[in-house]
């Protein structure tokens, strides 16, 4: 979790608001291109950031710019199964998968915005 006086580090260590907030929004632009090629090209989302880079869709998860760690909060889709009992040995549901990403900073940015809104 960042404090207050957390986030006066970083912003005091040459990282203005808006420098942060830029970061913030290219890594989640780039994060969530590759959740859109990989379930394009896979047929099904990712269960885990780490299977973009395990699958080369990301070189590396990038690490949240307020929390300093790459402790993303992900949205996550569980198929749902209707069998309306027509047909036999349909196929079961595929496992949950990641459909997006989100800060879990605290806090808000400089335009009051929370970052767990990104």
């Amino acid at each position: 979790m960042v404090t207050a006086a957390a986030l006066v580090v970083i912003v005091g260590c040459g990282r203005s608001q808006q420098a942060i907030s830029a970061t913030m929004k290219q890594d989640l632009a780039e994060m969530r291109k590759a959740i859109r090629a990989y379930r394009q090209d896979k047929g099904s989302a990712p269960r885990v950031l780490q299977d973009l880079v395990a699958t080369h869709y990301l070189h590396e998860l990038p690490k949240d710019p307020v929390t300093g760690a790459a402790d993303w909060r992900v949205v996550t889709e569980e198929p749902v199964h209707v069998d309306d009992f027509t047909t036999r040995g349909a196929p079961p549901p595929s496992a949950a998968g990641i459909v997006d990403v989100h800060s879990s900073a605290p806090g808000t940015d400089a335009n009051g915005k929370p970052w767990s809104e990104y």
